[in-house]
């Protein structure tokens, strides 16, 4: 800010103004009125501008057909992307920022994985016919592929597919009927680099695969039930939920360290500094090493962090039905950007185009 008030006044020559009282008076509103016109481009009051569009679900629509929703993160008019029955959390937007896959029932079948544009067009399905139904995609960091749950009657596959469809294959068989499935770990599953997929095996360990289902490597010895993992943009960590911990692990396992005493749908920052959760209903930020935990937002679900992690978004409950919400890191600055009688919820942040 500073800086560019050197450049304008450089550019302006503000000392060519004539000396004394009036002189002054006029290189101070000059002043004034650029200062105002850099903060107005900072957001105003020197806040981060919001850039990028938040899509969430959006239920109890007069028609009864729950919807893919969209919201500029500077607010405005909410858009309906596609509509189906039964669409299922999580959304997730592609590396480009360019589309949406989501999984939703459809005719009383099984769910499918469909996939729409930022702008709501060309929605298609990229999952074929099967008995389980598809759930919880993730992208690999390239779009080109997706991995996700084929969920049955008591077992889950966790399966491949190519972002056109085609080329659907099983990579790991989950465990029938009492054991914990082998599914994604939820979050962002696939490492940074494209090399490794997290997932939860059959006997309920955390585990690490190669994108062609080989090279198998535990990183836990011990089963849990996961609410989510995600790989730090990194590439070095992941953090996951287990019952009763939020946890970092190194990508080798070691290192493993309990950063919060609970929680669920941990998510990395865009910087790897910091990991957004949610615990009974409140919104907490930790560091990485587990120092600075502070709740930044209250009857909260599913957070998602701003491509630049100076915000989160957030569906609240607080009122009755859900609400997306958007606050600071820091816990400063809510704003609720719905506000509507309808369900709204499970919402998540357009990432940075580069």
């Amino acid at each position: 800010m500073a800086e560019a008030l050197k450049e304008a006044r450089r550019s302006f020559d503000l000392d060519d103004f004539p000396v004394g009282a009036v002189g002054q008076m006029f290189r101070n509103v000059i002043v004034g009125a650029m200062a105002a016109f850099l903060l107005a481009g900072c957001g105003g009051r020197g806040e981060p501008r919001l850039y990028g569009t938040i899509a969430f679900l959006r239920g109890g629509t007069t028609s009864g057909i729950p919807q893919v929703a969209a919201i500029d993160a500077s607010g405005g008019g909410v858009r309906v992307l596609a509509r189906g029955q039964n669409v299922v959390a999580p959304l997730r937007w592609s590396p480009d920022g360019t589309e949406l896959v989501f999984a939703s029932f459809r005719g009383g079948r099984p769910s499918r994985l469909y996939v729409v544009k930022a702008d709501g067009t060309g929605l298609r399905r990229i999952t074929g016919p099967k008995y389980e139904s598809d759930i919880n995609p993730a992208w690999s960091p390239s779009g080109g592929k997706l991995v996700f749950d084929a969920q049955g009657d008591g077992w889950t596959d966790l399966r491949v597919v190519n972002a056109d469809g085609s080329d659907e294959r099983k990579l790991a068989a989950g465990s029938y009927v009492t054991g914990d499935s082998a599914t994604v770990a939820g979050g962002d599953a696939w490492s940074p680099d494209g090399g490794a997929i997290a997932f939860v095996d059959r006997r309920g360990s955390f585990a690490l695969m190669s994108p062609d289902g080989s090279h198998r490597r535990k990183l836990t010895q011990r089963s849990f039930r996961s609410h989510g993992a995600s790989w730090s943009p990194s590439g070095r960590e992941l953090v996951f939920s287990d019952d009763d911990a939020i946890d970092v692990v190194e990508a080798d396992g070691s290192g493993w360290r309990k950063i919060a005493p609970g929680g669920k749908f941990p998510v990395w920052s865009p910087d790897s500094r910091k990991i957004v959760f949610v615990d009974n209903g409140g919104v907490f930020v930790v560091n990485r090493d587990g120092s600075g935990l502070h709740k930044v937002g209250r009857s909260g679900d599913r957070p998602s962090w701003s491509p630049d992690g100076e915000w989160i978004v957030y569906a609240s409950y607080r009122h009755g039905t859900g609400d997306i919400y958007i606050v600071r890191a820091d816990g400063s600055g809510e704003r609720q950007l719905t506000n509507t009688a309808l369900e709204e919820a499970d919402p998540v942040w357009s990432p940075a185009v580069r």
